[in-house]
């Protein structure tokens, strides 16, 4: 035990930095996982539009907006991907840095986060197979990223 608390102090602040960086790209993901919604909506012509980021009672977020009897939902439910995949591109983009795991960490939690759109859109088990495919991308962006600023970090300090 006195070696794990050791070993926890001494590198408390790469795993601080490690949990406000994930908070914080997690609150920026839904916020373009809504916002896609709300532009691809605002395309197909819906109107009285208004993203919830955290709605209380529900405890869900979501974009509301009344469309057209003929709107195709289905584009609407795709349009979580718009913003959050050129957001996760731009993370991998950073080839010298070790946040560009990032970029995987924001294409795996969209793909869990879609899978609820698209269920209910459609009767198939492919919302079963984005939760699955996008936890295990997500959690290969975060050991990848864990391992490598923890990496950084402990040479940095040797």
């Amino acid at each position: 035990m006195k070696k794990f608390m050791k070993y926890f102090k001494k590198h408390f602040p790469i795993f601080l930095y490690i949990i406000l960086l994930n908070v914080s790209v997690v609150l920026v993901t839904v916020s373009m996982h809504e916002f896609g919604h709300y532009t691809v909506g605002t395309a197909l012509g819906c109107e009285n539009m208004k993203i919830i980021i955290l709605d209380s009672v529900v405890g869900n977020t979501y974009t509301q907006m009344n469309c057209p009897l003929d709107t195709n939902v289905i584009l609407i439910a795709f349009g979580g991907f718009l913003y959050t995949t050129i957001f996760g591109l731009l993370f991998i983009l950073l080839k010298k840095l070790e946040e560009r795991y990032l970029g995987v960490v924001v294409i795996g939690f969209n793909l869990t986060i879609s899978s609820s759109d698209l269920a209910l859109v459609t009767n198939t088990l492919l919302p079963i197979v984005l939760v699955f495919i996008g936890l295990i991308v997500t959690i290969i962006g975060e050991t990848l990223l864990t391992d490598k600023l923890l990496y950084k970090y402990r040479r940095a300090g040797s």
